[in-house]
Protein backbone atom coordinates (compact mmCIF):
# COMPACT_ATOMS: atom_id res chain seq x y z
CA UNK A 1 0.00 0.00 0.00
CA UNK A 2 3.15 2.34 0.86
CA UNK A 3 4.65 1.59 -2.64
CA UNK A 4 1.22 2.03 -4.10
CA UNK A 5 0.69 6.41 -2.82
CA UNK A 6 4.22 6.68 -3.44
CA UNK A 7 3.99 6.24 -7.07
CA UNK A 8 0.80 8.04 -6.46
CA UNK A 9 1.29 10.91 -4.21
CA UNK A 10 4.86 10.65 -4.53
CA UNK A 11 7.82 10.21 -1.62
CA UNK A 12 8.28 13.07 0.64
CA UNK A 13 10.49 13.07 3.64
CA UNK A 14 10.31 15.55 6.82
CA UNK A 15 14.04 16.92 7.73
CA UNK A 16 13.87 13.99 10.88
CA UNK A 17 13.57 11.38 7.90
CA UNK A 18 15.86 12.98 5.80
CA UNK A 19 18.23 13.14 8.71
CA UNK A 20 18.27 9.36 9.28
CA UNK A 21 18.24 9.06 5.82
CA UNK A 22 21.61 10.73 4.77
CA UNK A 23 22.80 9.07 8.11
CA UNK A 24 22.10 5.91 7.02
CA UNK A 25 23.94 5.85 3.56
CA UNK A 26 26.89 7.35 5.29
CA UNK A 27 26.98 4.09 7.59
CA UNK A 28 26.23 2.07 4.74
CA UNK A 29 28.78 3.36 2.64
CA UNK A 30 31.47 2.78 5.36
CA UNK A 31 30.08 -0.71 6.21
CA UNK A 32 29.99 -2.05 2.25
CA UNK A 33 33.27 0.09 1.17
CA UNK A 34 35.58 -3.12 0.60
CA UNK A 35 33.06 -5.44 -0.40
CA UNK A 36 34.06 -6.56 -4.16
CA UNK A 37 30.47 -6.35 -5.11
CA UNK A 38 28.09 -3.92 -3.96
CA UNK A 39 24.92 -2.17 -4.73
CA UNK A 40 24.02 -4.58 -7.91
CA UNK A 41 20.96 -3.89 -9.14
CA UNK A 42 19.00 -6.72 -10.02
CA UNK A 43 15.84 -7.09 -12.92
CA UNK A 44 13.64 -10.32 -13.17
CA UNK A 45 10.85 -9.48 -16.14
CA UNK A 46 7.91 -12.17 -16.32
CA UNK A 47 4.89 -11.85 -18.00
CA UNK A 48 1.47 -11.17 -16.11
CA UNK A 49 -2.09 -11.15 -18.25
CA UNK A 50 0.22 -10.67 -21.62
CA UNK A 51 2.12 -7.77 -19.75
CA UNK A 52 5.65 -8.14 -18.80
CA UNK A 53 6.38 -6.97 -15.09
CA UNK A 54 9.67 -6.43 -13.53
CA UNK A 55 11.17 -7.31 -10.29
CA UNK A 56 13.79 -5.08 -9.15
CA UNK A 57 15.89 -4.91 -6.45
CA UNK A 58 19.38 -3.93 -5.41
CA UNK A 59 21.46 -6.05 -2.39
CA UNK A 60 23.59 -3.74 -0.69
CA UNK A 61 27.02 -6.13 -0.48
CA UNK A 62 28.30 -10.19 -1.46
CA UNK A 63 31.42 -11.39 -0.08
CA UNK A 64 33.25 -13.02 -2.70
CA UNK A 65 35.43 -15.75 -0.34
CA UNK A 66 32.45 -16.57 1.74
CA UNK A 67 29.80 -16.13 -0.75
CA UNK A 68 27.45 -14.08 1.91
CA UNK A 69 25.25 -11.61 0.46
CA UNK A 70 24.59 -8.72 3.19
CA UNK A 71 21.97 -6.31 3.72
CA UNK A 72 22.67 -3.51 6.19
CA UNK A 73 20.31 -1.73 8.28
CA UNK A 74 20.74 1.61 10.36
CA UNK A 75 19.23 2.22 13.79
CA UNK A 76 18.82 4.75 16.42
CA UNK A 77 19.20 2.47 19.08
CA UNK A 78 21.36 -1.21 18.53
CA UNK A 79 20.62 -2.24 22.27
CA UNK A 80 17.48 -2.59 20.56
CA UNK A 81 17.57 -5.01 18.45
CA UNK A 82 18.26 -8.38 19.58
CA UNK A 83 17.08 -10.57 16.78
CA UNK A 84 16.41 -9.84 12.92
CA UNK A 85 13.43 -7.96 12.23
CA UNK A 86 10.90 -10.01 10.06
CA UNK A 87 10.70 -7.39 7.67
CA UNK A 88 14.53 -6.98 6.97
CA UNK A 89 14.38 -10.86 6.51
CA UNK A 90 12.36 -11.34 4.08
CA UNK A 91 14.07 -8.23 2.43
CA UNK A 92 17.07 -10.50 2.40
CA UNK A 93 15.30 -13.73 1.52
CA UNK A 94 14.00 -11.59 -1.44
CA UNK A 95 17.02 -10.03 -2.75
CA UNK A 96 19.03 -13.92 -2.57
CA UNK A 97 16.12 -15.37 -4.71
CA UNK A 98 16.34 -12.48 -6.87
CA UNK A 99 20.34 -12.58 -7.17
CA UNK A 100 19.67 -16.53 -8.04
CA UNK A 101 17.50 -15.81 -10.82
CA UNK A 102 19.45 -12.61 -12.56
CA UNK A 103 23.16 -13.66 -11.67
CA UNK A 104 23.06 -16.91 -12.43
CA UNK A 105 26.97 -16.93 -11.79
CA UNK A 106 26.73 -15.71 -8.53
CA UNK A 107 26.79 -18.08 -5.90
CA UNK A 108 25.27 -17.75 -2.35
CA UNK A 109 25.75 -19.85 0.80
CA UNK A 110 25.13 -17.39 3.57
CA UNK A 111 22.26 -14.42 3.98
CA UNK A 112 23.30 -12.32 6.87
CA UNK A 113 22.07 -8.74 7.99
CA UNK A 114 23.86 -6.23 9.73
CA UNK A 115 22.49 -3.64 11.86
CA UNK A 116 24.40 -0.41 12.52
CA UNK A 117 23.66 2.29 14.83
CA UNK A 118 26.68 5.45 15.42
CA UNK A 119 28.60 3.17 17.44
CA UNK A 120 28.53 -0.69 17.04
CA UNK A 121 27.17 -3.05 14.49
CA UNK A 122 25.28 -7.03 15.42
CA UNK A 123 25.05 -9.55 12.84
CA UNK A 124 22.55 -11.84 12.54
CA UNK A 125 22.47 -15.33 9.76
CA UNK A 126 19.50 -15.34 8.04
CA UNK A 127 18.42 -18.47 6.86
CA UNK A 128 17.79 -18.55 2.68
CA UNK A 129 14.37 -19.61 1.60
CA UNK A 130 12.95 -18.66 -2.13
CA UNK A 131 10.35 -16.02 -1.97
CA UNK A 132 9.96 -15.26 -5.92
CA UNK A 133 6.35 -16.17 -5.67
CA UNK A 134 6.22 -14.04 -3.05
CA UNK A 135 7.50 -11.56 -4.90
CA UNK A 136 5.64 -12.19 -8.21
CA UNK A 137 1.97 -12.02 -5.78
CA UNK A 138 3.20 -8.84 -4.27
CA UNK A 139 3.93 -7.16 -7.61
CA UNK A 140 1.14 -8.45 -8.86
CA UNK A 141 -1.25 -6.64 -6.39
CA UNK A 142 0.45 -3.44 -6.86
CA UNK A 143 0.35 -3.42 -10.59
CA UNK A 144 -3.29 -4.33 -10.36
CA UNK A 145 -4.03 -1.54 -8.08
CA UNK A 146 -1.73 1.32 -10.13
CA UNK A 147 -3.42 0.37 -13.35
CA UNK A 148 -7.57 0.19 -12.08
CA UNK A 149 -6.60 3.53 -9.75
CA UNK A 150 -7.39 1.76 -6.10
CA UNK A 151 -5.24 1.30 -3.02
CA UNK A 152 -4.26 -2.19 -2.62
CA UNK A 153 -6.53 -3.66 0.82
CA UNK A 154 -4.50 -2.59 4.20
CA UNK A 155 -2.45 -4.76 6.18
CA UNK A 156 -2.25 -3.65 9.66
CA UNK A 157 1.33 -4.23 10.90
CA UNK A 158 4.00 -2.66 13.41
CA UNK A 159 5.48 -0.33 10.74
CA UNK A 160 1.91 1.46 10.22
CA UNK A 161 3.11 4.23 12.84
CA UNK A 162 5.96 5.19 10.81
CA UNK A 163 4.85 4.89 7.52
CA UNK A 164 4.65 8.58 5.63
CA UNK A 165 1.26 7.37 4.22
CA UNK A 166 -0.85 6.11 7.60
CA UNK A 167 -2.89 9.00 7.33
CA UNK A 168 -4.30 7.70 3.85
CA UNK A 169 -5.40 4.13 5.55
CA UNK A 170 -8.41 3.95 8.74
CA UNK A 171 -6.36 1.65 10.62
CA UNK A 172 -4.50 2.46 13.38
CA UNK A 173 -0.93 3.95 13.42
CA UNK A 174 -0.02 3.70 16.96
CA UNK A 175 1.24 0.02 16.95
Amino acid sequence: RSSYFERKIGHYESINSLYRSKTGKAIHNLLFKDYEMKEVQMTYPFVHKGETLYIKGKFDGYDLVTRTLTEGKTVKDISRITEARPKDIMQLQCFSSLAEKTLQALQVDKLQIVYADLENIKTFDVPKRDQMNFMIERITILHNALKNNQPPKEELNKFCGSCSYNDKCDLPSYL
